[in-house]
């Protein structure tokens, strides 16, 4: 929530700096920002296992002795077999984790980047919007601290985005690592973005 709110206020403070001063449309690019990143945290509601990338096909026994196959991995079942029936015997706990988790994992895994790229299109075109103002103006792009500002907010937006895929659906590395990583990006893009104007209006 706080991306949500602190990069929808850099967002619209870009787009001032751009030339848009209509309020409905500065409205338009906070709230885009803000949907962006709730988007993404609904996705992050989405059960972990569910959602990121499939595991090995592994054979597992079933409690009446036949071989099912699972794309799930041993950790993952091990998971899941605590939190489906306790009180159950080992086999049936891992027949039933069979079953559920290879019975769901494919519409939520394609909910979850259906989601992915819609807040990354929403994102997308308000960015666009603002890229359209910025090349209205009669000097080239790049000569201003505004276009700088810009470029280097895209670049660090992306690395969001990559970041949250590589971890989400990728399963790269940990949602610890992933967390550490969105803050290091997060600092900088707002480091960035007030250095850089700060030296633009001090013509530095």
């Amino acid at each position: 929530i706080e991306y949500a709110l602190s990069g929808a206020v850099i967002s619209v403070l870009v787009a001032m700096l751009a030339g848009i001063y209509d309020i409905a449309l500065l409205f338009l690019v906070g709230a885009s920002y803000a949907t962006c990143m709730l988007i993404a945290l609904s996705i992050e509601m989405l059960p972990r296992e569910l959602v990121g990338k499939p595991p090995p096909i592994t054979t597992v026994e079933t409690g009446a002795g036949t071989a099912v196959r699972a794309e799930e991995n041993r950790e993952q079942l091990l998971d899941s077999q605590n939190s489906i029936r306790t009180g159950a015997t080992n086999g049936s706990i891992r027949g039933e984790a069979t079953d559920v988790l290879g019975r769901f994992y494919p519409s939520v895994r394609s909910t979850g980047l259906t989601l992915y790229w819609v807040a990354s299109i929403v994102l997308g075109t308000a960015w666009l919007v603002i890229l359209c103002y910025l090349c209205k103006t009669t000097r080239k792009f790049g000569e201003s601290y505004v276009d700088v500002a810009f470029f280097i907010l895209t670049v660090l937006y992306l690395g969001i985005g990559v970041n949250f895929y590589l971890e989400r659906f990728c399963g790269k590395y940990s949602f610890a690592k992933a967390e550490f990583i969105y803050i290091v990006l997060s600092l900088a893009a707002k480091s960035a973005f007030c250095w850089n104007i700060y030296g633009g209006v001090h013509g530095f």
